[in-house]
């Protein structure tokens, strides 16, 4: 069959159960100034969203061969586990668990400029989309791969509410708690559920998508607690008695109060069932600590031991980093040469380069240190 255009491929997909199509969702309504027989005139234009049914997805990869069987086998392996290295063997999860078969899902949330990010059109096109994955695949199958899109939309929109944007995902998100899907495999069929695990993004995404605020220079500016903006410059200690709770969370509501409160409106994600966005105990590691804090304390650390210190010298560490062994993905992750220049300033490596850095540095062998 010919798939020389893009009509006859999707033509060819659509007769096939592995493509599924999006559908339309209304977010709202607005004018749009378009030109019309030589005349600029206003025209009612209906503002949509892009919407892909989770359901069909994960029914797709729990039909493949062996997924499901082997999901189950992943997630006993776990829990008989010693190592922490799930979400699923956290108490977080577990609070959640009932006796039926249920799987968590992720979701993920973030913007992108499809144009010149700094040109004069920045934005126009800028979309915000939504992605999902379970986190308890197989790890043969967990990969870049299993991670699927759920909503495409407009940023720009976003001026119509999010609760409208994400109202159809919320919905779903339920369905597949109080429903499940069925999964045919062999000759037999298991009902499987779902729940809302974590919301991911970045600290601006997840703020948004929460309902917090948006300002972090703001004086009640963290989504996890109620912290002062002064004084968390000098908090070391976290403090229980100021964590934001479903209870707090409630009596802010009702202050509605931006600036003594920190929350901007009730979120639509506590719409859906076992989850709050006060528990969404999800961080952005690679912004606060690879990008943000590492970046300055592994320059601190290393300033002190090589030029206060003198406890082994620059080009040893460069030698050090370059003849380190390392295997599979890692080997592209190992920092670019440490100048002089750097350590009087600040590192500046991509977030997977000091990841490497700060995970290996204490493997550095065979350096005498004098106390």
């Amino acid at each position: 069959m010919e798939m020389n255009t893009e009509y006859k491929r999707f033509k060819y997909f659509s007769r096939s159960s592995a493509f599924i199509e999006p559908s339309d969702h209304v977010i709202g309504h607005s004018l749009v100034l378009l030109e019309k027989n030589g005349d600029n005139v206003l025209l009612p234009h209906e503002n949509v969203s892009k919407v892909f049914s989770m359901a069909k997805m994960f029914k797709n990869i729990l039909e493949l061969p062996s997924v499901l069987q082997d999901t189950k086998h992943y997630l006993t392996k776990l829990q008989n586990s010693k190592v922490f290295s799930n979400f699923t063997q956290g108490k977080h999860w577990k609070s959640k668990l009932t006796d039926k078969f249920t799987l968590p899902i992720f979701l993920y949330y973030d913007d992108y400029e499809l144009g010149n990010a700094l040109g004069s059109r920045a934005g126009t096109n800028k979309l915000g989309a939504v992605y999902c994955t379970i986190p308890c695949l197989p790890q043969y199958f967990y990969s870049l791969k299993s991670i699927f899109l759920v909503s495409l939309f407009y940023t720009n929109d976003k001026r119509l509410g999010y609760k409208h944007i994400f109202k159809p995902i919320v919905d779903e998100l339920n369905s597949l708690e109080s429903e499940g899907i069925v999964v045919n495999y062999g000759n037999k069929e298991e009902k499987v559920y779902f729940q809302l695990a974590l919301l991911l993004g970045d600290n601006l995404a997840l703020h948004t998508m929460l309902g917090f605020t948006e300002s972090f220079s703001a004086t009640y500016r963290c989504r996890f607690c109620k912290i002062p903006k002064n004084v968390s410059y000098t908090a070391c200690c976290s403090d229980d008695t100021i964590k934001r709770t479903i209870q707090n969370y409630e009596s802010d509501l009702q202050l509605n109060d931006l600036s003594q409160t920190g929350i901007k409106e009730n979120s639509i994600w506590n719409d859906i069932k076992n989850f709050h966005v006060v528990e969404n105990f999800a961080v952005d590691i690679m912004h606060d600590l690879l990008e943000g804090v590492c970046m300055y304390d592994m320059t601190i650390i290393l300033n002190k031991l090589i030029l206060e210190y003198q406890l082994f010298s620059l080009t040893t560490l460069n030698n050090r980093i370059l003849g380190f062994n390392t295997f599979g993905a890692e080997t592209a992750n190992k920092p670019p040469v440490i100048t002089l220049e750097m350590l009087k300033g600040k590192l500046k490596f991509s977030a997977a380069e000091m990841l490497f850095l700060s995970r290996y540095l204490d493997m550095n062998k065979n350096i005498e240190f004098q106390n």
